[in-house]
């Protein structure tokens, strides 16, 4: 009864999942109470064995056991490391800036990795070499040589290149003229 009592002071400072959690265990704990344990309850029994489990903590404790969601323990990147950034750079670097996710792929497993000391047999995905490239300030792009998408050479362009040339030509004489530090003006004679 506790239990309710407490839900009913604090629902408004307990988000849903909390409010909902705790209204479960209450609704477990009375129906073990009011049938002397005999009920069935049909929910998934990861759910019993969480509600059984807090529900003995509440009635020991008079309170539910904090909440380790979140606060797991944290992993730190291999490609957070500077070091390891460096050399990546360094690697990189002696490619001409022209490698792929699959060879800097081989590049760690087999270079770097036994460089700084782990197991030469793990290995990495692609879709994370992918991802260290764009930590590492690198983003795919695709060069293509010798391609013109402009037309700029195409005949109907060149004639009208030379005519435009043509007319300027004839139009600078009646252009000013600037020269100089101070870029002081040529007046036309």
């Amino acid at each position: 009864m506790k239990l309710f009592v407490h839900l009913e002071k604090q629902h408004n400072q307990l988000t849903v999942i909390e409010y909902n959690y705790k209204r479960a265990i209450f609704e477990y704990l009375t129906l073990l109470n009011n049938n002397n344990g005999c009920e069935k309850v049909d929910i998934s029994l990861k759910v019993v064995q969480k509600i059984y489990i807090d529900g003995g903590y509440w009635l020991l404790n008079n309170k539910l056991p904090e909440s380790r969601h979140g606060k797991y323990q944290k992993t730190i990147r291999v490609i957070d490391d500077e070091d390891v950034a460096e050399r990546c750079h360094i690697w990189i670097r002696k490619q001409n800036f022209n490698t792929t996710p699959a060879t800097f792929k081989k590049f760690v497993e087999n270079e770097l990795f036994p460089a700084i000391g782990i197991a030469k047999e793990k290995s990495i995905t692609i879709m994370t070499t992918t991802r260290w490239l764009k930590v590492l300030g690198y983003s795919f792009q695709q060069y293509r040589r010798g391609i013109y998408y402009d037309g700029h050479e195409r005949e109907d362009i060149l004639q009208y290149r030379k005519k435009f040339l043509e007319n300027i030509f004839n139009h600078e004489k009646y252009m000013s003229k600037y020269e100089g530090e101070f870029m002081d003006r040529i007046y036309l004679t």
